[in-house]
């Protein structure tokens, strides 16, 4: 492998140079082929959400309905989101889910389940989200597999762990 030189490097990464920041990075890893689309579009989402989160900070709630909705609609989170409901539901209870049903106590329910899911080691659903896309991205790019052989990955291991626990409950 071919060493580049320091000076080489500066000039490319250093504080005013084309890829000092993590836009600059994507836009190249894309331009070069490093990364497909869909992964191209996620990072940029993940970074217009942190680029918010940081400059917009007493806007920035993973309860806003934008925020929510734009984490959702990351690639990566739809491919893995069904695995993530199975695994980390949170039921309502029933006291809960009645209210639900009632449009004044719909909020007071969310609460305490929030609450609740809290004081059991939870956290929020869309920051959970986020954390996970943030995760696949990063197993993409180290991987170089895109986010659809991600899934396929996760699948083939969630049946694998699935067939032992049957075998060693038999």
């Amino acid at each position: 492998s071919t060493k580049i030189p320091q000076s080489v490097q500066d000039s490319l990464f250093s504080s005013n140079s084309p890829l000092a920041t993590f836009s600059g990075k994507v836009k190249m890893a894309y331009a070069i082929g490093l990364i497909p689309k869909e992964t191209f579009r996620d990072l940029e989402e993940v970074r217009k959400l942190r680029n918010q989160a940081a400059h917009l900070s007493k806007d920035f709630d993973f309860l806003n309905g934008t925020v929510g909705r734009k984490i959702e609609g990351l690639v990566c989170v739809q491919l893995l989101k069904k695995d993530f409901i199975q695994r980390y539901s949170f039921p309502l209870k029933d006291s809960e889910q009645s209210a639900v049903g009632e449009s004044g106590n719909a909020s007071k329910a969310k609460v305490k389940t929030e609450a609740r899911a809290r004081l059991a080691g939870y956290i929020k659903y869309h920051k959970a989200l986020l954390a996970i896309a943030v995760s696949c991205l990063e197993l993409e790019i180290k991987s170089a597999l895109p986010a659809t052989k991600m899934k396929d990955l996760v699948e083939a291991k969630h049946r694998d762990t699935s067939a032992k626990s049957a075998q060693t409950e038999a």
